[in-house]
């Protein structure tokens, strides 16, 4: 892969330096897009012609109209049996596996405690309008309170925000996740110190301490 030129541009208000690169495996010229295009590149069989598709590109969208919002985007998984505790025979089941977006009675299990995992986080949410095209949205983590315990790992399998259900971010919203994620963390450090050992836990419970206040 080779540069072949390389010019200092302006694209949306901002410089940006256009490089013209050769990949000579497939004989093709190509050029990295700026970031707010949803495609990546441009290439063509000439230089001339990777510049043209360039300046059209960017063209199209610096017509475009941004509509900024802040959301919230969350996700969770849970896996857990809970029998009914109204049903005489004890055979009915509530089952959960979010990974299925599953929730259903008396289907076959495999009992395996009880799993919860939550993720949140705050965005800022760019739609970009298009004439007479589709929209697309690009989104920005921003700083927010909630508990980073709550952030999402990159190397999930799973890291766009497609992969996320998204609420609107308002104080009453975002201040939700931030209990949420408050109360996990303080349950389960209390948890650890609770069931690190027999005697600990034997301890705890003769004490008839609260695992949470309230």
């Amino acid at each position: 892969m080779a540069t072949v030129s390389t010019e200092t541009i302006y694209c949306f208000k901002k410089e940006f330096k256009r490089v013209v690169r050769y990949k000579s495996r497939y004989q093709t010229f190509y050029i990295t897009l700026p970031n707010g295009i949803p495609e990546k590149e441009v290439e063509a069989k000439s230089e001339s012609e990777a510049i043209k598709l360039f300046n059209a590109a960017v063209l199209v969208h610096e017509g475009s109209i941004t509509k900024k919002t802040k959301v919230i985007l969350y996700g969770y998984e849970v896996d857990t049996c809970i029998y009914d505790s109204n049903d005489e025979n004890d055979l009915c089941r509530i089952l959960f596996d979010s990974q299925d977006n599953d929730c259903d009675f008396g289907k076959t299990f495999r009992g395996d405690g009880i799993g919860l995992r939550l993720w949140a986080e705050v965005h800022e949410k760019s739609e970009v309008i298009l004439d007479g095209q589709d929209n697309y949205s690009n989104y920005e983590e921003v700083d927010s309170p909630i508990p980073e315990s709550l952030g999402v790992s990159r190397r999930r399998n799973f890291s766009r925000p497609s992969d996320f259900k998204e609420i609107p971010w308002t104080p009453e919203n975002e201040q939700f996740f931030i209990d949420v994620g408050k109360a996990f963390e303080q349950l389960i450090l209390k948890l650890n110190s609770v069931l690190g050992d027999k005697k600990a836990i034997l301890k705890f419970i003769s004490s008839k301490q609260k695992l949470l206040p309230g």
